[in-house]
């Protein structure tokens, strides 16, 4: 079965918790296979997907984050 990596930045949970819910919601009714990676923070995001992707386990990915303006 395919996999998809999901990437989720919990800095601000109640935000993170309401965007993975949502995405594991409709990666599982796709029929896919997932793993969730936490980071603190949505600049860690495009790394993890980097290295990710050099080990060629997932077939996609989710990256999960919130930036508001004037709070960071």
């Amino acid at each position: 079965m395919k996999k998809i990596l999901i990437i989720n930045s919990n800095f601000y949970t109640k935000i993170s918790d309401f965007l993975l819910k949502g995405a594991v919601k409709k990666i599982i009714a796709a029929g896919y296979e997932y793993e969730i990676v936490t980071v603190p923070g949505a600049f860690e995001v495009p790394a993890v997907i980097a290295f990710a992707k050099d080990s060629g386990k997932y077939c996609g990915y989710v990256a999960l984050g919130c930036v508001i303006r004037g709070e960071t």
